[in-house]
């Protein structure tokens, strides 16, 4: 390979930082006299417009290892944000049907005469947990698939009783029901499934119909 086809070496639009510093190394070990010097003045220049290429015109690595050390901190970077982009993604979803649920349920008129019909169970069946759904919960908080929905506690609410998952009193963060409803949706479209149960973790579940108030 000749100097001239390592300067118009280009990383693709889509191409992960990884993968074309792998091809830029390659290359490079391949074209006769070039210098190190010249590999890491050039690289910005083969580097789609971003952060990336802007630091590196910023302040150019003087060796080698530190070009290294500067391009592996680089792809971890790129790493986290595709990784973050994937978990976020279903949450982004389920807030999008919770708001269109609730904008339907706004839009509903209320019944003049009569009591409203408890809310129950979402699903007719829910997986065997191997650890209580608190532990779920606190797994689930900290890898951003669920959100603390804050409601407000009942004025007869029981004191001694907390619910981590609305952040109130009244009743258990075990015995919510939204929340044991959301664990479930969340185990159905293949997230927690560590803390399933193997007999019920292959089973297939059918979603119940929700009652809601007419």
């Amino acid at each position: 390979m000749s100097v001239a086809e390592l300067v118009n070496l280009k990383q693709g639009r889509d191409e992960p930082l990884r993968t074309f510093m792998r091809r830029y190394f390659e290359a490079a070990r391949i074209v006769k006299d070039v210098t190190h010097e010249f590999i890491m003045n050039n690289l910005p220049n083969c580097l789609k417009p971003g952060f990336v290429s802007e630091s590196l015109y910023a302040e150019l690595p003087k060796t080698m290892e530190e070009l290294q050390e500067k391009m592996i901190k680089f792809i971890k970077m790129e790493y986290q944000r595709h990784y973050h982009k994937k978990v976020e993604a279903p949450i982004t979803e389920a807030k999008r049907e919770d708001q269109r649920s609730h904008d339907k349920g706004r839009n509903q008129r209320l019944p003049r005469r009569g009591p409203p019909i408890p809310l129950g169970p979402r699903y007719d069946d829910y997986a065997h947990l191997t650890v209580p759904r608190e532990k779920v919960f606190e797994k689930a908080l900290q890898t951003n698939l669920i959100t603390v929905r804050r409601r407000r506690s009942p004025r007869d609410a029981n004191g001694s009783k907390t619910c981590r998952f609305h952040d109130n009193r009244g009743h258990s963060t075990e015995g919510c029901q939204s929340l044991k409803d959301e664990i479930e949706r969340l185990i159905r479209v293949g997230y927690l499934r560590e803390f399933v149960k193997a007999e019920t973790s292959q089973r297939g579940r059918s979603p119940k119909k929700i009652r809601r108030s007419p």
